[in-house]
């Protein structure tokens, strides 16, 4: 996917909003490393394909649909992985090159947010992309160290979109997952005009 960017008016707002105490965390090494060939829900299970190479989760945390407001929606949190990813030749990293916008080593660490954004406002909004911030204070954007799943979508007013937030990583952010924060996409009225509907805002995962 090709970040698309959407012109925006208005300055961001970064207000900062705590998920204290929601959801387990788990980010312990397992010695007992098992192929899987579903979604990754244990630290230790690892996927292998010709395609993708191989994917192993070293770190998990549940947030439990945690659902945080902004000026004019709302985001719902699910969980937070921190992947290592194997690969042996290029075109098992090439995807995501494409979509981080950088050069990766054949070993790599990917952190993933699934979250759903719910459009509170009267109007049809498009999402210029959620942000993250890591445990180093990089902020990374789609194309450019991360890559959302919504960014450009088009979210009908009361109606919700699931999405995933994927980034570069690094494998010292094992036990730094709660130092990750979120910031929320500025949101643009769909009608032409660019009007700012919400302005971007940080979530702060610390506890």
């Amino acid at each position: 996917m090709n970040a698309k960017k959407i012109a925006t008016l208005g300055a961001a707002l970064f207000i900062g909003i705590g998920l204290a105490g929601c959801g387990n965390n788990s980010n312990k090494s397992s010695s007992n490393s098992k192929e899987v060939s579903g979604p990754l829900k244990k630290v230790g299970t690892y996927t292998k394909d010709s395609e993708t190479g191989k994917i192993t989760l070293l770190a998990i945390k549940n947030y439990h649909n945690k659902a945080i407001n902004t000026k004019s929606a709302t985001y719902y949190f699910k969980e937070a992985k921190l992947l290592k990813i194997e690969t042996t030749k290029k075109s098992q990293r090439a995807n995501d090159e494409n979509n981080f916008g950088k050069k990766l080593n054949n070993t790599y660490y990917e952190y993933q947010l699934g979250y759903s954004l719910k459009n509170n406002s009267k109007k049809r909004v498009s999402s210029n992309g959620v942000e993250l911030i890591t445990p180093s204070g990089n902020q990374l954007s789609s194309n450019h160290g991360a890559i959302d799943e919504l960014v450009g979508d088009k979210i009908q007013p009361g109606t919700k979109k699931t999405g995933l937030l994927q980034a570069i990583a690094k494998k010292g952010d094992i036990k730094k997952m709660n130092q990750y924060k979120f910031v929320s996409a500025e949101l643009i009225e769909d009608s032409g005009n660019y009007y700012g509907v919400d302005n971007q805002t940080t979530i702060n995962f610390n506890k």
